[in-house]
């Protein structure tokens, strides 16, 4: 009886593991409002790339044998290559355009409150 609870107990405190959680978006990092699971043999990845004057990106999960590794594809007939940047922790491949924004602003709202000390 003692074995029972034991093992009830210490079941208790398994909790079922959850996939890594990452922003899955495409060809812009402004409008990355997706976000994905990852399975279990995956990480969140994140490529850019310029082709004809454009930033191309994309993120989202994928297996980690593609991470560091060069990936092509093609933009209207032209193509282009973009290597693979893997992390692993929920939503470390977030949009640089949102973090940039949010360092802009804190400078302007810096230089504001300054002007009228």
């Amino acid at each position: 009886m003692k074995l029972l609870f034991l093992a009830t107990f210490l079941a208790s405190f398994i909790v079922p593991a959850t996939g890594l959680k990452c922003f899955q978006c495409g060809i812009s990092t402004s409008i990355c409002l997706f976000k994905a699971t990852c399975d279990a043999d995956e990480q969140c990845f994140s490529r850019n790339s310029t082709a004809l004057g454009f930033t191309v990106f994309s993120s989202g999960c994928t297996s980690t044998d593609k991470c560091g590794k060069e990936f092509a594809d093609s933009l209207a007939g032209v193509t282009y290559k973009m290597t693979t940047t893997c992390c692993n922790y929920d939503y470390c491949n977030g949009a640089a355009a949102v973090k940039l924004s949010l360092v802009t602003g804190s400078i302007v709202a810096l230089a504001w409150l300054t002007s009228y000390l």
